[in-house]
């Protein structure tokens, strides 16, 4: 492991056995972001589970609190891999886009423009497999089509 990685596993540990008030949450925050200069997605789902909180709570405290900075990017894409998309080639897909852009899911682009994830289900799986970049839906995605898919995020 890195110095990084181990100084969050540290953090991480110690606030796990504190209390989840809010003050201890943001500063638990605080001092991830004293790590990387902002505080990481992976990171972030790491505290939430650590200390059983929603990674959505987390993400609403660093909205509120200016002194706090998430990790931003530009278009956000989630791969369905529930098992009516699976079946249908969505691991596939998953791959594809793993390889296209160079990033495993949980991950944003090293120029910050592409957040990559994927998502048990995306409750459209008459349509699978399916992929969403912005919230806007794509249905029935062949690797072919997720090509030019993408093309306009690239």
């Amino acid at each position: 492991m890195n110095q990084q990685q181990d100084k969050l596993q540290e953090v991480i540990a110690y606030y796990q056995s504190q209390d989840t008030s809010q003050q201890t949450i943001v500063q638990a925050l605080r001092e991830i972001q004293t790590i990387y200069g902002y505080i990481p997605i992976f990171a972030r789902a790491q505290l939430a589970e650590a200390m059983n909180l929603k990674d959505s709570f987390l993400q609403a405290l660093i909205t509120r609190f200016p002194s706090l900075k998430g990790e931003t990017y530009q278009h956000k894409i989630v791969v369905c891999t529930g098992p009516r998309c699976i079946k249908k080639g969505g691991y596939q897909i998953s791959k594809a886009v793993s390889k296209l852009l160079n990033l495993e899911p949980g991950t944003v682009s090293i120029d910050g423009k592409i957040y990559f994830i994927t998502q048990n289900c995306l409750k459209k799986c008459g349509t699978s497999p399916n992929i969403m970049i912005d919230n806007k839906l794509y249905s029935n995605v062949t690797e072919q089509k997720l090509t030019s898919i993408l093309k306009e995020f690239l």
